[in-house]
């Protein structure tokens, strides 16, 4: 089942890579290089060669041919969050060359593939064009209802359980520690001033 798993996997990621030549290049640059990304929480290894190949960007592998050049561990929502943001390595181990993998991320990252036109393929353009239409619609609703849940749990935590402090406290909390180190500038600058026998620094 995984082996056909992964060869499925192997064809749709070269296909998508074949969308955009630009990524295309830059992979077909990291010829020979391979990765080693193992899937901790599946007990999944995955070996992926990088070649300069007209149709094959990237081969999948049962096994190592030679020794690996980079190796990335995690779990898969860790992974998954890796190609979203390069530089996000909490929860991965990545031993050997680090910026093949921060690039390898980059540029999965960065396929422009125009996803309407792909789905059209098997639906047509007016399905697709729906599809599309009510997907953009959900991801507002979920980022509008994200946006709120945290605005009402920091509403909550201030207000309510009082486990943070509102910004106007803060801020005011602030202009206290401001005026108490200048107080203890002041009285100190006097107390030196006394010390040396000088003038009532009250009169200065």
């Amino acid at each position: 089942m995984w082996k056909l798993l992964t060869l499925a996997l192997e064809r749709l990621c070269n296909y998508l890579i074949a969308q955009d030549p630009k990524v295309a290049k830059q992979i077909a640059e990291c010829d020979g290089q391979l990765l080693h990304i193992s899937i901790s929480d599946y007990g999944q290894d995955y070996y992926l060669l990088l070649q300069d190949h007209p149709t094959l960007k990237i081969r999948f592998l049962d096994k190592p041919l030679e020794k690996v050049d980079t190796q990335i561990v995690g779990k898969a929502v860790n992974l998954l969050k890796l190609l979203y943001d390069p530089n996000e390595h909490r929860g991965i181990t990545i031993k050997g060359n680090i910026e093949l993998a921060q690039k390898f991320a980059s540029l999965l990252q960065d396929l422009d593939i125009d996803w309407e036109a792909q789905c059209a393929r098997f639906t047509g353009d007016v399905l697709a064009h729906q599809l599309f239409k009510y997907a953009k619609q959900f991801s507002t609703q979920v980022l509008h209802v994200e946006r709120s849940l945290q605005a009402n749990l920091s509403e909550y935590l201030q207000e309510e359980a009082r486990h943070l402090p509102a910004g106007c406290e803060l801020k005011e909390f602030y202009q206290a520690v401001d005026v108490l180190r200048n107080d203890q500038a002041r009285l100190a600058a006097r107390i030196q001033h006394l010390q040396r026998g000088g003038a009532n620094p009250c009169n200065e």
